[in-house]
């Protein structure tokens, strides 16, 4: 044997042990939890479930951090330059390591390379709500007048790029239609706009805040953004119903730390936040927005981030969004 690889092997032997040893020991003080969002939304209240549950399961305190600004930017770049001790993780979304890769020009950061996926760990599923005057009353009706009348549907979203945004765009595509987008900063003037018949169609991808508009009579469910229905609006069809099953958009909110993390340390995260996911509080907490958990291992949500990042790329170029 030569002396190099005998070296490697020493090597090796020692980082074993001390690998092991970390496992051991982490987490020995408290753990920061990036939320690149407001405080209040659906990534903010599944954070803070998780991170409840998580200082229980390890000793230690979680402390949610909010970090809000461009579109999830600059939280998720805190969570990538980070020190890769698993004392900094966050919660990577949708938007900020699915939708943004394709739709901004320049990041501060490369995903997936720049990060340590942990485990994906809710979604919610979304409605498209039109006004209570607009002249169908389902998908398929929605399909016909947008064919007959081209660009006269206008469909409301939280702003260029948002969730909402790329499934409008989606069904456009799908459907052989022409919507016309109205990007707002929020879904609260979105919404707004909608109650007062500015816009046709609003496509909030929050369940919550959808239910909180419906029992005013002035809107009416479409459809959901998910394949199936949900058991909050049990009455609206999915999207596999409404005739365009390859349309399945859920807004997902998985942790991740910045790329480096232990192994160790990752399966230990791994296994606590799966615990939590598994409680039954937590869970019944999730379904109070419309959120359901979905945790997955390290490998299988670094799978589905880059299938995210194919699939809102290709959406952008069909849709003809300029990068910003």
């Amino acid at each position: 044997m030569s002396l190099h690889r005998r070296n490697v092997l020493a090597s090796l032997a020692l980082l074993v042990p001390a690998l092991s040893s970390m496992a051991d020991s982490y987490p020995s003080r408290p753990i920061r939890m990036i939320v690149p969002f407001p405080p209040g939304g659906p990534v903010d209240l599944t954070a803070r479930l998780i991170g409840k549950t998580l200082s229980e399961t390890l000793g230690q305190p979680v402390v949610i951090e909010n970090k809000s600004g461009a579109g999830g930017v600059v939280g998720t770049e805190q969570i990538a330059k980070a020190p890769a001790d698993g004392y900094t993780i966050g919660m990577g979304t949708i938007a900020s390591l699915g939708i943004n890769p394709g739709l901004m020009e320049r990041m501060p950061f490369g995903v997936p390379q720049d990060f340590t996926p942990i485990t994906n760990a809710s979604a919610t599923s979304g409605v498209i709500l039109a006004t209570k005057d607009a002249p169908f009353d389902d998908l398929k009706g929605l399909v016909a007048y947008a064919k007959a009348n081209p660009g006269k549907v206008t469909y409301a979203s939280a702003g260029l790029g948002s969730v909402g945004h790329m499934v409008g765009e989606s069904l456009n595509h799908a459907a052989g239609i022409r919507m016309t987008h109205v990007p707002y900063r929020g879904t609260t003037p979105a919404a707004q706009d909608l109650l007062a018949g500015s816009v046709t169609l609003f496509i909030e991808t929050s369940l919550s805040t959808a239910l909180t508009y419906l029992p005013t009579g002035k809107i009416k469910a479409i459809a959901l953004t998910r394949k199936e229905r949900s058991p909050l609006l049990p009455d609206v069809p999915g999207m596999r119903e409404a005739g365009f099953p390859e349309i399945d958009s859920p807004a997902w909110f998985g942790v991740v730390g910045p790329a480096g993390l232990p192994p160790a340390v990752v399966e230990k995260l791994n296994k606590a936040i799966h615990a939590s996911l598994q409680d039954k509080q937590i869970t019944e907490q999730l379904a109070k927005f419309g959120a359901e958990p979905v945790p997955s291992s390290p490998e299988q949500f670094k799978t589905y981030i880059e299938q995210e990042i194919v699939r809102w790329k290709q959406v952008v170029k069909q849709a003809n969004i300029k990068p910003m």
